[in-house]
């Protein structure tokens, strides 16, 4: 107990360049602060994405993006790019655009994943939004 108090000390006391990191809590994807897109409640295709990450949630300069229904089938895999130095741990602007196919309102997933080439389970981490496909 007393070394998992201390663990917790030393994360709540984390900062990205000088901002207190806000964790994300069990059951929740409140990933803003490495992560935000700009997500309307209803879109069409192709669905343009727009917004910013943390430099480290990317991975040469781009990291994956996926729609899925509520199923969890995929119905759209894609990528998103830096507009600009993505070397950096400050917010970088990004944009891409996903093509998907539906034959009426689908309610999806959009899901936002921090490219992680060495694989490792402990480096995942993926933003939800909820939004209805027409």
């Amino acid at each position: 107990a007393d070394v998992e108090q201390l663990l917790w000390s030393v994360l709540d006391s984390a900062t990205v360049l000088g901002t207190p990191v806000a964790w994300p809590t069990e059951g929740s994807s409140d990933l803003s602060a490495f992560v935000r897109v700009d997500v309307p409640a209803e879109a069409t295709s192709p669905l343009t994405l727009s917004g910013e990450a943390r430099g480290t949630w990317f991975f040469e300069g781009s990291f994956p993006v996926r729609l899925l229904a509520e199923d969890g089938t995929e119905l759209a895999a894609g990528f998103v790019t830096a507009r600009g130095e993505w070397m950096t741990e400050a917010f970088v602007p990004f944009e891409g655009q996903l093509e998907f196919a539906v034959d009426g309102p689908t309610p999806a997933v959009l899901v936002l994943e921090r490219d992680n080439p060495s694989g490792l389970p402990e480096h995942d981490a993926a933003a939800r939004y909820r939004l209805t496909l027409r």
